[in-house]
Formats: structure tokens, C-alpha cells, sequence
């Protein structure tokens, strides 16, 4: 094991393997839980792991990240200007202002609510038309 500690005790990944499923080497519905090796600080992760690893892995991610705001920037029917102009000042985490039709937004995510918090949506929506 490592030796570097972290202070995040019980945190897990779990994962699946299909393929491993279709192929018979694994039960239908096969998954495993594991401890999470990558906790910690930055530093603690490339006295782990290395800083050439971890510089990398970061650049790859946060490729996949500027591709999906690119691509939301597209979908929502921005000129390849606009999005130039966007991704030019953009940094990981940025909100895009893309959050499309908010009454749609509520809908949609209404069912993911609990009772509770249903019923505190209505009641509040309801204020607000008082």
C-alpha cells in the first residue's frame, strides 16, 4: 500500500465490467468496491504517483472538459465566434450561462426531487405568484 495517508476513511470506487460479464468470467451483475487510491492533496498525489503521471492525467481531463464545453456552446447554437471568444477566458468549473429554458429545467428534474422537497418547490413558486 501507499504511504501516503489521507484523511478521507471510507471513500470508494465501485465499478462494473460488461465485457467481463459477457464473456463469462464474471457473475451477471458482478461489481467490486474498492478503497480510492487517488484522495488527497496534489501533493500527496504526485509524491504518489509522480508529477510527470499527474500532470499529465490533469491535461487529459482537462481536455475532455474544454471538449464538452465547446460541444455545449455548439448545441446551444453559438457562432464558432462566440465560442472562440468564450473558450479563449474559459477555466474549469466556469459556468457556460447555458442553462436553457428554466420551466423546462424544473420538469425535468421535478421527479429527482424528494416529497419534501416537492412540496417546499410548490409552496415556494406559489409565494412568488401571491
Amino acid at each position: 500500500m501507499s504511504e501516503v495517508a489521507n484523511d478521507f476513511e471510507g471513500q470508494s470506487i465501485s465499478t462494473r465490467a460488461p465485457k467481463a460479464v459477457e464473456k463469462g468470467v464474471k457473475p451477471e451483475g458482478w461489481n467490486i468496491t474498492l478503497p480510492d487510491p487517488f484522495l488527497g492533496s496534489l501533493d500527496e498525489l504526485t509524491k504518489q504517483y509522480g508529477e510527470d503521471a499527474i500532470a499529465e492525467l490533469a491535461r487529459a481531463q482537462l481536455r475532455v472538459k474544454f471538449q464538452a464545453a465547446v460541444r455545449s456552446l455548439a448545441e446551444a447554437g453559438k457562432s464558432d465566434d462566440e465560442i472562440s471568444a468564450t473558450m479563449q477566458n474559459w477555466k474549469p468549473g466556469d459556468r457556460l450561462g447555458l442553462g436553457g429554458d428554466p420551466i423546462s429545467n424544473i420538469q425535468k428534474n421535478f421527479g429527482n426531487l424528494s416529497p419534501e422537497e416537492r412540496a417546499r418547490l410548490i409552496a415556494q413558486l406559489q409565494d412568488m405568484v401571491k
